[in-house]
């Protein structure tokens, strides 16, 4: 069979050349750094996002994630939590965007 290291590493990255995004759970801390590290040396900006990080770590994650908004009224925390949440849903970006049109911004959360 296939290593699951592998699979991952190859759903994740076809979902993104689609224009997808999301969050990949893990149950411990050092998987999210290492499934992180693995999916950013196969070309996916991909970043670690658990409680043991500073807070700014965190938060400097999250907002890669979900990029700059647009719309001033999705700026507070309830409208960024339902734009992540559609992406995981539907495999499009926040806001609909593409890999295409920001390339830089975090593809994927691996989080806990």
């Amino acid at each position: 069979g296939i290593e699951p290291d592998v699979a991952l590493v190859d759903f994740v990255q076809e979902q993104v050349r689609r224009g997808g995004a999301g969050i990949v759970y893990c149950q411990r801390r050092r998987d999210c750094e290492h499934f992180a590290q693995l999916l950013t040396g196969h070309g996916v900006h991909a970043l670690p996002y658990h409680a043991g990080l500073s807070k700014q770590q965190r938060q400097k994650a999250f907002d890669g994630f979900l990029g700059p908004s647009q719309d001033p009224e999705l700026a507070g925390p309830t409208a960024k939590r339902a734009r992540v949440q559609q992406s995981v849903v539907s495999g499009a970006g926040p806001g609909g965007q593409t890999a295409a049109s920001e390339p830089q911004r975090v593809r994927v959360l691996v989080a806990t």
